[in-house]
C-alpha cells in the first residue's frame, strides 16, 4: 500500500472517530485513548490535527483493508478467513484525488 492510500483511509477513519456512535464503539474496542486524543485535537485545531494522531495500533487494529492490488486485499483478508468470518463486506473506495495534487 502506498502512503497515499493510507493517508486517504486515515481521513475516513478520522470522520468515524469523531462521530459519537463510532467514538463510543472504538472506545469499547480499547481505542479510547486514541479517540479522546483525536477528539481533543479536533476541538482545538481542526480535522487535520486529529487525523495526524492516528496511531499504527488504531489503523491496523480495525478491519480496514488499505490496498492497491487484489493480491494485497487477499493477503490482508487472511486473518478474517482463518478466524472463520462468515461475512466480510469490503466496499471499494477509490482514493486518488489527494494523492494527485
Amino acid at each position: 500500500m502506498t502512503s497515499c492510500g493510507r493517508d486517504d483511509l486515515c481521513q475516513t477513519l478520522t470522520y468515524y472517530v469523531l462521530a459519537d456512535y463510532y467514538r463510543h464503539l472504538l472506545a469499547r474496542m480499547e481505542f479510547g485513548k486514541e479517540v479522546e486524543g483525536m477528539r481533543s485535537a479536533w476541538e482545538k485545531s481542526g480535522l487535520h490535527a486529529a487525523e495526524g494522531l492516528i496511531t499504527d495500533r488504531l489503523f491496523e487494529g480495525l478491519p480496514f483493508v488499505a490496498a492497491t492490488s487484489v493480491q494485497e486485499v487477499r493477503e490482508k483478508m487472511k486473518p478474517y478467513i482463518e478466524a472463520d468470518a462468515t461475512r466480510v463486506i469490503l466496499p471499494d473506495v477509490h482514493f486518488f484525488i489527494r494523492c494527485c495534487r
